[in-house]
């Protein structure tokens, strides 16, 4: 099980750094959605802690420049919209991280924060109901959604009642196995 103390740091984390996206898939079926929910940073710890709880991979993100003109208000004498040209050094970006998770994954960290979450800036409620309305539990397609389910599941999240079934057949067949 989750500690405590571990939903609610994912949650703060999630909270303030936590994006939703809704990916446009030619593979899935006419009318699903995939839903994602990522953190990005250049904290690696704070990645490689959130891929720790939900048992996956944070991706290193390729290195960016920085802009060499940085634009502040201010600047009437010369431009058209008021600015304030700052001098800047280039260089690159501090390398960043990215943690992922998708579908029925992110149904279930979402399931899980929501009442600790405080921000309104992510459709937290849309994502719960999209990724549980189009989360196939068997049948075609039912295969990645079925994986991650049981992955969460052995990372010891609380299931959506819509995946409780498929997360404790799981977890009755591993302890039958390891008996």
């Amino acid at each position: 099980m989750i500690s405590e103390a571990d939903l609610g740091w994912a949650a703060g984390i999630i909270d303030f750094q936590g994006h939703i996206v809704k990916k446009n898939n030619a593979m899935r079926a006419r009318g699903s959605v995939q839903v994602t929910l990522y953190v990005e940073t250049s904290l690696t710890e704070i990645v490689t802690k959130l891929g720790q709880l939900t048992a996956t991979s944070p991706e290193a993100m390729k290195a960016t420049l920085r802009s060499p003109d940085i634009t502040r208000k201010s600047c009437i004498q010369h431009c058209p919209e008021a600015h304030v040209h700052v001098a800047y050094e280039g260089g690159e970006m501090p390398p960043q991280s990215r943690w992922t998770v998708g579908g029925a994954s992110a149904a279930i960290v979402v399931w899980n924060v929501r009442d600790l979450l405080v921000t309104k800036k992510e459709p937290w409620d849309w994502a719960l109901a999209m990724t549980l309305a189009s989360t196939r539990l068997s049948g075609q397609g039912s295969g990645t959604a079925v994986q991650a389910i049981r992955r969460m599941a052995a990372a010891g999240w609380e299931m959506p009642p819509l995946f409780r079934a498929e997360a404790g057949q799981y977890i009755i067949r591993e302890a039958k196995e390891q008996s």
